[in-house]
């Protein structure tokens, strides 16, 4: 039976499949918190699509986001806030407090700018973008970007993050 996206677990041991979310609707994009005590995801239950956020067995469900079109919650490696993509003209990238509080926007201009993640020690994201120069989507480093179709050389961040051709914003917490 074919029905409305809702959130669901699977306990790889078992195979055993729970389902988190059951409402009118659309639940989509989960993504669990560093703690694995909760879980981001996006829902339009309440109109548009918007950041929610909820305990690992579905219950204390709590918007964090309104006012646009929002997709793509990452968590910060602390877990106290989430990096998301807000739809209003272009995509920007913003970032909110896990209680809800202090929504910020990191990007702007006519570019878009979406599909963030973060480095391991929370003081840069990693996003794609269509402005100017050499900037890809990091599932596509293979293909030709930037004048001339010249490869930027990648460098490391971090010990585990490796940046080929995209954006990398510095965030000051």
């Amino acid at each position: 039976m074919h029905g409305n996206p809702e959130i669901y677990v699977l306990t790889l041991a078992t195979g055993t499949i729970r389902r988190l979310t059951r409402n009118a609707g659309i639940d989509t994009e989960p993504t669990w918190a560093p703690s694995g005590r909760q879980l981001a995801f996006i829902s339009d239950r309440n109109g548009a699509p918007a950041v929610y956020v909820m305990d690992a067995e579905g219950t204390s469900v709590r918007q964090l986001t309104a006012g646009g079109f929002h997709t793509q919650p990452r968590w910060s490696p602390k877990g106290d806030s989430l990096v998301y993509t807000a739809r209003q003209g272009v995509h920007d990238l913003w970032i909110v407090n896990v209680d809800g509080s202090n929504p910020r926007k990191l990007t702007g201009g006519e570019a878009d700018s979406q599909g963030a993640t973060w480095a391991p020690n929370g003081r840069h994201l990693a996003f794609q973008s269509n402005r100017n120069g050499p900037l890809a989507d990091l599932r596509d480093a293979g293909r030709r970007f930037g004048a001339g179709g010249r490869h930027p050389r990648p460098r490391r961040l971090d010990k585990s993050l490796v940046v080929a051709s995209t954006t990398v914003i510095p965030l000051i917490r």
